[in-house]
């Protein structure tokens, strides 16, 4: 007996599971952006800004994460300057 197909349909296995996973953490919000921003430009266009803004904050706090080395075994100071960073790019 051989184990290749055993193999490919365990690769197969993961491949549906992981697509699964991926359609139901994504569902409520491709729904919602299906129907409440995408009908409306000016909600597309404040979306897709405040996304941008998100992903800024985020690369920002994770390079002062890298740039200062005791960051990095201080937990609840690198939650505190992330939520800070993060609701400063907010205001």
């Amino acid at each position: 007996m051989s184990s290749a197909p055993a193999a490919a349909s365990e690769r197969q296995n993961d491949l549906l599971v992981s697509v699964g996973c991926l359609f139901l953490s994504l569902s409520a919000t491709l729904v919602w952006g299906g129907y409440v921003v995408l009908p409306r430009p000016h909600l597309f266009i404040t979306a897709t800004i405040s996304a941008c803004f998100y992903i800024f904050s985020q690369m920002l706090a994770s390079a002062l994460w890298f740039a200062i080395p005791p960051l990095k075994e201080e937990y609840p100071w690198v939650l505190f300057l992330t939520v800070t960073i993060q609701e400063g790019f907010r205001a």
